[in-house]
């Protein structure tokens, strides 16, 4: 809830001396909700009322209203007011949207939701209750309740239960309800709205019993979806609340502060087109009959192919069903000794009828996060889908180490779906183009420092691509295209000499100069060049290394090679950096920070600052934890990857040698080796000999060599060394070095056949180990 949101209403009628006072609550800047009896009768709204809305901390100034929508019935009491600008243009002064309305603009939109569990759900309302009015006008009375959501099910209603006492002034008696004034105040979970306040209960024996109208029934009516979409630009969207703190947010993103950020997933700013086919293949397969009760798909795909977008996409479309659908918020990678628990066990108290989609990206780099996943689904009875995202198929599905049997099995036969290029023709890379312009220039309008441009004027200028080149045949690339060629017609355009992915990567720069021109970074950086070349490394740094919390952030920043040696200052520039990265790029899963987006853009300019500071990755690889380890190895071989799709092959040699230098010189544990490895793909032209050489590293690490006796006869120890000779084969093969490759696979299949021979009967998932030997040794 944003406190400042908060609002008064009257309804003043001809011919009633009392105006009808209540509460409202700002859903967008200039549409307030509020309770439909303030308002009108089951006939409508009143004729000829006059409506009034005031920001109970501003002057006593009203603003004028009017009813967007109505309905009171047995079911919904709530109704939506359109705040007008000004009243008569001079008594009243014109309305401004309070402050968490940023240029009266949301960088947050409202989030709407429904309990989905039998658990009680605490909540909040903030209102103006009778109770609270003094000389001075009504003070705020916040109610701190919890909703039973069994309890007034079958009417259709929440309610609201608080044992907090009421002033002894506020006695009944037979008079108005302490709580009058109250009705129309928003409910809320946190940031998720839950309903409407209706009426005082009067409950007996103390304490306070109110109703809610419940976001369900609000959303569930066409016209109330319609107009909330026409005030914020945003389809408003059901949620579980419970289910919150794991999920993101299911509106798209709107704290948009550079041009890069117009090109993430969740901001949506380019409407969904294209993949028909699909979607119509995700949607068939939530159906509510059909196949298991729960399964997996892989939704594969090269960076920028439109996963994340694709997966959206079918969120919204299955909460228009009635399913609880979210994406599960990152986990950093696995560290050893971790025991963090998340609180996943809500998944299998979800209630029927509630049927479950779950989407993970970044599969490849969380394979606990989808262990523990499913291993709540299968102790629930719902019907659940997981769809995990990742740029290909790798040991971390095929093997899944720790996923329990059950759990191996959904993951081992989970149908794969390729993406491939969205613009496979002229026209349709022209609609694509045509989409991305619209968009874009939409939302540049809205962007601060946009100036006065006139950006459809712009848009015209774009003229469509020709036939796409090696690498820009992805939805992202077109994108890119589109939002380069209108910045370059924007009012500061940039010298034409790049191609649009550096010049882009320029354009956001001047972003990151603007909000860091106020920080002493210090006497080290001489002029302008020598600032930007230690924020760029500090972006860098974001990208490559991530940051759980703030300690961590400034140990990593301190690292940068120009500000180690620096003592004192150093350690002041780092601290500064670290939260100017916190602000530059807020992160949505309660890490310190987040990074520059899309990731094609952070790879790029990661491995460029790579390249041409030959000192950075060394410094950073030194001081970085396991899980920032895991991150930089892997961020560094995806860029390789998009540098030869792009056709720089150049590139991409020299960022694995980089990779091959920072191994050789280092000590990495196996932990850090296999989650890495697990996360390269299975077959890829560009990293089979990178991927080779990570598994000869893990093979040597897990063989304890000059370890003692009872550590090489422990039957984990074992299982590992079996893993590592197999994953040995698995690239060799990838590599076409079919002997040694069979060599490895026949050590792994004597290993695991040794262990299943001690236990009788052979345990399941010994059992899996030893036919995925043989399949290995088949190959």
């Amino acid at each position: 809830m944003e406190l400042d949101r908060v609002v008064q209403i009257r309804t003043r009628r001809a011919g009633h001396e009392r105006a009808a006072f209540g509460t409202a609550y700002l859903v967008a800047p200039r549409l307030a909700l509020t309770a439909a009896h303030l308002l009108g009768d089951g006939d409508g709204p009143w004729d000829s009322a006059r409506i009034g809305v005031r920001l109970p901390e501003a002057a006593p100034a009203e603003h004028r209203a009017r009813v967007r929508w109505f309905r009171l019935d047995d079911v919904v009491d709530a109704a939506l007011l359109d705040i007008e600008h000004g009243e008569d243009g001079a008594t009243t002064p014109a309305w401004t949207p309070p402050g968490s309305f940023q240029d009266g603009k949301d960088p947050h939109p409202q989030r709407w939701g429904r309990c989905v569990t039998a658990k009680p759900v605490q909540v909040m309302a903030l209102g103006f209750p009778r109770v609270q009015r003094g000389p001075a006008g009504r003070a705020a009375e916040q109610l701190s309740a919890r909703i039973p959501p069994l309890t007034g099910g079958a009417t259709r209603r929440y309610e609201l239960l608080s044992n907090e006492p009421l002033p002894g002034a506020a006695t009944r008696s037979g008079g108005p309800s302490p709580w009058s004034g109250m009705s129309g105040a928003a409910v809320f979970s946190d940031r998720v709205l839950l309903g409407v306040v209706r009426a005082d209960r009067q409950a007996e024996g103390g304490g306070s019993r109110l109703t809610a109208t419940r976001s369900q029934d609000l959303l569930a009516d066409e016209v109330f979806r319609t107009a909330v979409r026409n005030a914020s630009s945003i389809m408003p969207q059901l949620e579980a609340v419970e289910l919150a703190p794991l999920l993101h947010p299911a509106p798209p993103e709107r704290d948009l502060r550079s041009p890069s950020m117009l090109l993430r997933a969740d901001a949506e700013a380019v409407a969904f087109h294209g993949r028909e086919k699909e979607l119509a293949e995700l949607l068939d397969w939530c159906a509510p009959e059909g196949g298991r009760r729960l399964e997996v798909r892989v939704l594969t795909g090269p960076a920028g192919q439109g996963k994340t977008r694709l997966a959206r996409e079918l969120m919204e479309r299955t909460r228009a069903r009635g399913w609880v659908a979210g994406q599960l918020l990152r986990e950093p990678p696995d560290r050893p000794g971790d025991t963090v628990s998340p609180g996943f066990e809500v998944l299998r108290d979800v209630q029927s009828p509630h049927h479950l989609l779950l989407v993970i990206d970044y599969a490849e780099t969380q394979p606990r996060l989808i262990h523990r996943v499913l291993e709540q689904l299968q102790q629930s009875r719902r019907r659940a889908r997981v769809l995990l995202l990742s740029r290909s198929v790798g040991t971390w599905l095929t093997e899944a180490h720790g996923a329990g049997h059950h759990g191996h099995e959904l993951l081992a036969t989970a149908k794969e779906i390729k993406l491939t290029a969205l613009s496979e023709s002229q026209d349709a890379r022209e609609r694509a183009v045509d989409a991305a312009v619209r968009g874009f220039s939409r939302m540049l309008a809205q962007m601060p420092e946009s100036g006065a441009v006139d950006w459809r004027a712009a848009a015209a200028a774009v003229l469509p691509p020709g036939p796409p080149g090696p690498g820009h045949d992805s939805a992202l690339t077109v994108q890119m295209d589109v939002l380069t060629a209108l910045l370059q017609h924007g009012p500061a355009p940039l010298e034409d000499a790049e191609q649009p992915l550096p010049l882009l990567l320029r354009h956001e720069e001047r972003y990151w100069k603007s909000t860091a021109s106020g920080l002493p970074l210090g006497a080290g950086a001489h002029g302008d060049g020598g600032r930007l070349s230690l924020l760029r490394d500090a972006v860098a740094v974001a990208t490559l290394c991530g940051a759980a919390h703030e300690e961590e952030a400034l140990t990593t920043v301190l690292a940068l090679p120009t500000l180690a040696p620096a003592g004192t200052e150093g350690a002041g520039i780092a601290a500064e950096l670290s939260h100017w990265l916190c602000r530059l790029y807020p992160a949505p899963d309660g890490q310190f920070w987040g990074q520059l987006q899309p990731d094609r853009l952070a790879e790029y300019q990661a491995a460029r600052r790579v390249l041409e500071n030959e000192r950075l990755l060394p410094a950073l690889f030194a001081r970085a934890s396991q899980a920032q380890r895991v991150r930089t190895l892997d961020v560094l071989a995806r860029s390789a990857v998009l540098h030869a799709n792009a056709g720089r092959g150049g590139g991409a040699d020299a960022v694995l040698r980089r990779l091959e230098e920072v191994l050789d010189a280092a000590s990495v544990p196996a932990p850090v080796l296999r989650a890495h490895s697990d996360a390269l793909p299975q077959t890829s032209h560009v990293l089979s000999h990178y991927a080779l050489r990570i598994a000869e590293d893990l093979h040597r690490a897990c063989q304890f060599v000059n370890q003692p006796l009872s550590a090489l006869n422990d039957p984990v120890a074992r299982g590992d060394r079996a893993w590592a000779w197999q994953n040995l084969a698995l690239r060799c093969r990838g590599a076409g070095r079919w002997e040694r490759a069979y060599k490895a696979a026949s050590a792994a299949l004597a290993l695991r056949r040794a262990s299943a021979g001690e236990d009788r009967p052979v345990p399941l998932e010994a059992r899996a180990d030893l036919a995925r030997s043989w399949l290995e040794l088949a190959r």
